[in-house]
């Protein structure tokens, strides 16, 4: 059996750019399972109370979830 080592990347993504998808594949590269966390959009108030997200949490999470080698995408 495979040894599974999972790989946690976390923060608010937000906007999503494309230093984040690099971020991602190099924390792939890590283990053979990369979970992701998004913060919830009241992280996002208290760091920018002024602006807010510029895309919603489940904005932010279906768009992760598309990329192929994430295994699954959290908030917490």
């Amino acid at each position: 059996m495979k040894k599974r080592i999972v790989v946690l990347a976390d923060g608010c993504f937000n906007p999503m750019h494309s230093g984040h998808i690099e971020h991602f594949k190099s924390s792939k590269k890590l283990g053979t399972h990369l979970i992701v966390n998004t913060n919830p959009d009241s992280v996002i108030w208290e760091k920018r109370p002024l602006v807010g997200p510029l895309l919603t949490v489940n904005e932010r999470k279906s768009f992760i979830k598309s990329l192929p080698f994430v295994y699954e995408v959290t908030s917490m």
